[in-house]
């Protein structure tokens, strides 16, 4: 591997960073003179100071605005001039170019810098122990902040937040330009290279190490490694990623195998240890971890880590006593939540009969908290069994309806542990005593509610009260607020309603988009302000309709978008509307704009000077990450940051023209820098290995909607070769870790290189990949093989939860049922994690063939769980197979996912009518079923002892369970339902798939029941009638109100079920508002349009800009005319976002020229090169498109 090897002298063994290391470098930025000439007209405090070659009188205030380039230019005589608190003041609070930071650094003397009581190093080191001391995050979630959030979901997801951000009390580029600095030459009295370091030396930098880099890590001399280990975990905070994986990747080497570590290795490895391996932690003596389990309690461990898991067998094969409170308390949350059923109760029993001795002992009552809070899914459901068998007992004698309202209430009071509302359905709290509901909420008895369940409590408190105002909305709080309804959120006194934010903003997380859209329309609609925005979380931010957001302050957005995150629709508008009349944009400019710097355009970067685009890009990227478009960084990355890295870098590759810290910051936009930029043979390996390893760590779903699979693994195979496995060569935990996220783009070849623990510990994160079939046999081939096993085996069975949905489905058959069944409902084995967006982006990463195999194998699963006995299921005895029913069981069903796809109809006629009450809720929100399945499912709930056969006399709330599963209904049927509740219809209407006869069918229902006609119709109505939008005639939608449509169009325009007639019907309320012309149109105004815009003529559509094309929401492009793509030039489709050129159907490409198809396949790949033939596990050049109507169905789908 070659690179060049930069200038020792600069930044001594910190890594080489190019030219840029050189302390008197001027390329790429203005001349000196030039910088003063600006300076003469723009600041003259400045001009003055420079100019009369003193820069101690400068204020430190004024130093935030040194123009990085005249620092990088100006005279070194003119630098020394700089006082020690002014240069204390710039490295830990001003933004400079890493080169301005070392010359300042570099200009300094050895005493100067060094001397022990006086030295510029002493105060840099006291000035970091302020900050810390007075803004370091927690790096643990306290315990009032677990016992406020409550749920379990949330706070892992908390978790993931904290752990991704690394704090940084003074700029990464300042502490390598000081650990540069003092590794001078020894003879002008600094401390020379690091390999000659003594620990003293290390000692006396402390945090200033955390500066290092993943190359400084080599440089440590053995002999005082683990000593200097034990100095950098102490602020492992602040260490990037890349140096933490490198630091442990050298501690096991000079240390040995795990199970030769003794008590003071362990010690000196410190929070270091929650980064070791599953394989590891399993290796490590059982009496070792027994001993230190005090101090491996306290730790946080990544939530896909199999290291808590082994440590808790470890202890319990060493008889650690779990009845004992004092070892109790020993036990974190990280490794209470892998405690067995079995020892989590006698745990959780022992904490309980200890309090019932001392009920004052707060300790004891905190223990009890967190054990109730973190033991795992499968301990609280064997503990909450109890509550239901108590109440309802299973021969079916006592029914939910014949509960008294004591008995009712006592239940959730005395539940053993929190959450045991779980084990009773929706169609449960449906049926119990109001009154008991009532009550048992305002006791504050409710801990984790579905959406559903809290639906019927909120329900009983409204019949309670009579109504729902504060003091209601506080006895819910927001697991009960869940479940309120658009309908309430219009009768809530909106006084109420802005004074009790904090709760329904948590609440809003699981509400419907109408109820999310009316909450604010009531406080924010109409140019009214009547709560506080910085109260709105994500969820309801994204309900702000555009029409809405241009009727706030600006000011009032940008503060708010400090505190949340905006989509990049409302981003580009308010960057726009900030900086529409300014000149100039710096980089503490683009950082003050919070979330909203996502919006920056490719043209916003002519604002600003060249010696602050590199840190724009990273501040635009650490506050806007995830929100911004394809097209849009690809712009940047190519038309402004690949310019700037070539000014900068004096070798062949740009890349050197950054800084291992600039590197490590601007990931996304990097990775759309021209793929033949990550040269490996051209490049400096250190900011290479900083960049490339930093693609990993984005989200799956950026990566996705980033570059398509082909283009990925392309980048996938730049990481091999930089760590020298490209073609041979076992690919171990190191590598893997660099990869990241980017291993679903590895071949089957390279799969079977993995080393087998390595593999087996990136488990839980392959689950989460969207994988091919042969992806998921090679991973499943290299397992057996380095197990030397079969996939029944007790150690392959210990797996099945992660393991499952990555076995192929000609080999579920291999699987053993017991086990199968057990981790499917226990544990979902069946639930691959992914969030929406990886849902949505999915089905692009395979091809059909993949996704309809994948479907295929969730059903297999099913059967063969089916087969099974979760009860019968051992991890200390193997069994023979049998076959069971095959009738479905509840906790098959509702654990089963789309795998229920692979029951008949003639097995779901045979389930009882309890079983099918206790799993409609989740065979509601699977599509997919069969006529035959449809009619079977129906008429299971048409039996006298489920719902009855009168359709009529069933209530809303039970036709919103049937979901997807209502679409078996005729249009008779739909024109006789209870359809009066919005929340309820959406439930329905949110699913695509309905004829036109039922749309019209239920929409009219619909607006008989609610005695409105469509001029009455206002915006939460539009959103919760979605796909029943489409049975509107285009008369009907003409008379819609233009206003309510404008606040409803983001969420109506997602729809693909529209006519040509009713989209221009729509497209003629929009001009309307926004003029005739759209070429006039906003760019953000085009994209909240999304479907409607596809009504824009030939001429309409060629006239608007390269930029507003790109704006179009791409679902408009699935339903696009053939003939208004046809007008489109090459030019104008080859600048198309990767996903708008993804979903043009194939019917549409038939009728245009070969430049214009190759045009839009060049776009599908992002320009880069086309591959010519299908990939092993991605879509080829000529099938990339045939993913198309499914897809923006899909995308529909995800405002669910």
């Amino acid at each position: 591997m070659s690179g060049s090897t930069g200038t020792q002298d600069a930044d001594g063994l910190l890594g080489p960073e190019g030219s840029r290391d050189d302390p008197m470098s001027m390329d790429g930025f203005q001349s000196y003179d030039d910088v003063l000439a600006e300076l003469q007209t723009r600041d003259r405090t400045l001009y003055n100071a420079f100019t009369g070659k003193d820069l101690s009188s400068l204020p430190l205030d004024k130093l935030k605005d040194l123009p990085g380039a005249i620092m990088i230019n100006c005279p070194a005589d003119i630098l020394a001039t700089l006082t020690k608190k002014q240069i204390v003041e710039i490295l830990s609070k001003v933004r400079l170019p890493p080169m301005a930071l070392r010359r300042i650094v570099f200009a300094q003397g050895s005493d100067a810098l060094l001397n022990p009581n006086t030295g510029l190093l002493k105060a840099i080191k006291d000035k970091l122990a302020e900050i810390m001391g007075r803004e370091m995050p927690p790096e643990e979630i306290d315990d009032e902040r677990l016992q406020e959030i409550g749920d379990r979901e949330q706070i892992e997801e908390l978790d993931d937040e904290m752990s991704m951000e690394r704090f940084e009390p003074m700029p990464l580029a300042a502490m390598r330009a000081l650990l540069g600095a003092v590794q001078q030459s020894t003879d002008d009295g600094f401390f020379g290279p690091m390999t000659a370091w003594d620990q003293a030396k290390f000692q006396r930098l402390g945090v200033l190490l955390a500066g290092i880099t993943s190359d400084d890590v080599e440089q440590i001399p053995r002999a005082v490694f683990n000593d200097v280990t034990a100095i950098l975990q102490e602020h492992s905070r602040l260490l990037e990623p890349m140096t933490k994986m490198k630091l442990l990747d050298r501690f096991k080497r000079i240390n040995g195998a795990p199970s030769t570590w003794t008590e003071d290795i362990l010690i000196k490895l410190g929070k270091l240890f929650s980064r070791l391996t599953g394989m590891d932690c399993e290796q490590i003596s059982a009496p070792m971890i027994k001993d230190n389990i005090a101090e491996i309690g306290k730790l946080k461990f990544p939530r896909d880590s199999r290291c808590p898991e082994k440590l808790v067998r470890k202890l319990v094969a060493e008889n650690y006593d779990f009845t004992v409170p004092d070892n109790l308390a020993k036990l974190g949350r990280h490794l209470i939540k892998h405690l067995p059923n079995d020892v989590a109760n006698d745990a959780l029993a022992a904490i309980v009969a200890a309090l019932e001795g001392d009920p004052t002992n707060a300790q004891l009552q905190h223990m009890k908290d967190r054990f109730e809070m973190f033991i795992s899914d499968v301990a609280r459901k064997d503990m909450c069994s109890s509550v239901r068998d108590a109440l309802l007992p299973q021969d079916g004698n006592v029914r939910p309806q014949d509960l008294t309202s004591t008995q009712v209430e006592e239940a959730f009071g005395s539940a053993p542990v929190a959450g045991c509302e779980n084990v009773f359905t929706a169609e449960d709290f449906r049926n119990m005593n109001r009154q008991g509901l009532c009550e048992a909420a305002k006791n504050g008895n409710f801990q984790d509610l579905t959406r559903e369940q809290a639906r019927h409590v909120v329900d009983s408190i409204r019949e309670c009260d009579g109504q729902i105002g504060r003091q209601q909305i506080e006895q819910l709080g927001a697991v009960g607020m869940r479940g309120v309804g658009t309908n309430d959120i219009r009768n809530i006194p909106v006084d109420d309603l802005a004074e009790e934010m904090d709760i329904i903003a948590t609440a809003a997380r699981e509400m419907r988009p109408a109820t999310r859209r009316e909450i604010v329309r009531q406080l924010f609609g109409g140019g009214q302000r009547r709560g506080n925005m910085t109260d709105l979380n994500r969820e309801l931010f994204q309900a702000f309709p555009n029409r809405m957001l241009k009727e706030q302050n600006i000011d009032d957005l940008i503060e708010a978008a400090t505190e949340t995150e905006f989509d990049n629709r409302q981003a580009r508008y308010i960057f726009r509307q900030k900086f529409k009349d300014q000149n100039e944009i710096s980089e503490d400019d683009v950082r003050g704009m919070g979330s909203a710097a996502a919006g920056m355009r490719r043209d916003d970067f002519d604002k600003i000077s060249d010696d602050q685009k590199l840190g724009c890009i990273a501040a635009m990227e650490e506050t806007g990450r995830g929100n911004m478009r394809c097209r849009q960084k690809r712009e940047i990355a190519k038309e402004v940051l690949l310019p700037r890295l070539q000014e900068l870098s004096t070798t062949d590759c740009p890349l050197d023209g950054l800084s291992i810290a600039e590197a490590a910051a601007m990931a996304e936009t990097a990775m759309q820098l021209p793929l033949d930029t990550f040269d490996v043979s051209n490049c400096d390996a250190s900011i290479l290995e900083t960049l490339l390893c930093s693609f990993g760590e984005l989200d799956k779903s950026i990566l996705q909607g980033s570059h398509p699979r082909a283009n990925r693994r392309r980048i996938a195979k730049k990481i091999l070769a930089l760590k020298g496995v490209e073609t041979s060569g076992t690919i171990g935990t190191e590598v893997l870790e660099c990869l990241g996220n980017l291993e679903d783009s590895l071949e089957a070849e390279d799969i079977a290189r993995i080393d087998g623990d390595a593999l087996e510990d990136r488990l839980p994160n392959m689950k989460k990949h969207c994988l091919g079939r042969d992806i998921k046999q090679a991973v499943v081939d290299r397992l057996l093989e380095a197990k030397e096993t079969t996939l029944d085996d007790l150690a392959m069975q210990e797996l099945y939860n992660d393991l499952a949905l990555l076995v192929p489905k000609d080999k579920v058959e291999e699987m053993d049922a017991d086990a199968l069944q057990y981790h499917m409902v226990n544990e979902e084995a069946l639930d691959n994690e992914m969030d929406d967006d990886s849902k949505f982006w999915c089905g692009h990463d395979r091809t059909e063939d993949d996704n309809t195999d994948e479907r295929e194998q969730k059903q297999e699963l099913v059967r063969r769980a089916a087969e099974g006995d979760a009860d019968a299921y051992s991890v200390t005895s193997k069994r023979r197979r049998r076959s069971t029913s095959t009738t479905p069981t509840s906790d098959i069903l509702v654990n089963g996912g789309e795998g229920n796809l692979q029951f008949t109809a003639d097995q779901l006629s045979s389930m009882t009518g309890e079983t099918f009450l206790e799993a409609i809720e989740n065979l509601g929100v699977i599509c997919g079923w069969s006529d035959e399945q449809e009619e079977s499912l129906l008429a299971k709930a048409k039996e006298t002892d489920v719902w009855g056969s009168d359709i009529t006399a069933w209530d809303s709330a039970q036709n919103a369970l049937l979901g997807c599963i209502a679409k078996g209904f005729s249009h008779s049927d739909l024109s006789t339902m209870n359809l009066d509740d919005n929340d309820d219809v959406y439930s329905m209407a949110q699913h695509a798939g309905w004829n036109t006869a039922q749309t019209q069918a239920a929409l009219n229902r619909y607006l008989s029941q609610t005695s409105k006609t469509t001029d009455a119709l206002i915006s939460s109505d539009m959103v919760s009638l979605a796909h029943f939008m489409c049975g509107m005639s285009p008369s009907d939608m003409g008379n819609l109100d233009s206003t309510e449509l404008q606040y409803a169009i983001g969420e109506v325009g997602q729809h693909d079920c529209f006519t040509v007639d009713q989209l221009k019907a729509m497209l003629a309320h929009m001009k309307s508002e926004y003029g005739n012309t759209p070429s006039a149109w906003e760019e953000e105004d085009i994209n909240e349009m999304g479907v409607v815009i596809a009504a824009l003529t030939s001429s309409e559509m060629q006239a608007l800009s390269d930029a507003q094309r790109q704006a179009i929401d791409p679902v408009a492009f699935s339903v696009m005319q053939s003939e208004v793509l046809q007008a489109l030039t090459p030019d104008q489709l080859n600048v198309l976002d990767m996903l708008q050129a993804l979903l043009i159907p194939n019917s549409s490409l038939s009728g245009l020229s070969g430049e214009q198809r190759d045009a839009i396949l060049a776009a599908q790949y992002n320009n880069e090169e086309v591959p010519s033939t299908t990939d092993d596990n991605g879509v080829s050049a000529t099938t990339f498109s045939a993913i198309t109507m499914v897809m923006a169905t899909m995308a529909a789908l995800l405002t669910m």
